[in-house]
């Protein structure tokens, strides 16, 4: 079998074949139409409290204020996110980002991660804050996001936690957010954020930092 310009025994096949898979897969750019169909899938991965309402989201995509991609390789579909992105503030928001169930554990989250950190400015999202968790299960799931979240480049906001309609969450983002982390208007950019997704400005009463 010929990979790449080798020949390999297919005995042998197997882990050289998950690499030339990962390094093939592509974000392909969910339309409007499609984009029901990954709503659903982010109905199942987040809680409600977590979720932007569809309609809103749609209305946002038409209007390109937010993009929407699935992590493939022309056949399968492992994995989706959606983002949005400042120019003007040199940040990548990213709002949701998840495996498909059956393909968790094999290193396709890093995989999405990387190909989002790719992308024009630097990346930036928000995670459910440990210290805020109902049982030591749920502080453990979440700190376990956390430091997946840190090999892959990011770090944590420090001394900043905002409250997005009473979810306690941290922020983290990549090295070049941290330089000026304590002159930046955190709340500011995190109501500015979520009101281009809202045809009503009632975002900041239900974003504030604490």
């Amino acid at each position: 079998i010929l990979l790449g310009n080798e020949w390999r025994w297919k005995g042998g096949l197997v882990q050289e074949e998950e690499k030339i898979c990962r390094e093939e897969l592509v974000l392909e750019k969910v339309s409007v139409a499609d984009f029901p169909g990954l709503y659903k899938l982010i109905e199942g991965d987040f809680p409600r409290e977590e979720r932007v309402p569809l309609g809103k989201l749609t209305r946002a995509l038409k209007k390109g204020l937010i993009q929407a991609c699935y992590l493939e390789d022309g056949n399968e579909r492992y994995a989706y996110l959606v983002y949005q992105i400042l120019p003007e503030e040199g940040i990548c928001h990213l709002l949701y980002l998840a495996v498909l169930p059956p393909y968790r554990g094999k290193g396709l989250g890093a995989a999405l991660l990387a190909r989002a950190m790719a992308l024009p400015g630097s990346l930036f999202l928000e995670v459910d804050d440990p210290a805020a968790a109902e049982d030591s299960g749920a502080r453990k799931t979440r700190e376990g996001r956390i430091a997946f979240y840190r090999r892959c480049g990011l770090e944590l906001i420090p001394g900043v936690t905002m409250r997005f309609y009473g979810v306690d969450m941290k922020l983290m983002g990549e090295t070049a957010l941290l330089d000026n982390a304590k002159e930046r208007d955190w709340q500011a950019l995190c109501r500015r954020l979520y009101n281009r997704l809202s045809p009503l400005p009632l975002v900041g009463f239900f974003i504030r930092q604490f």
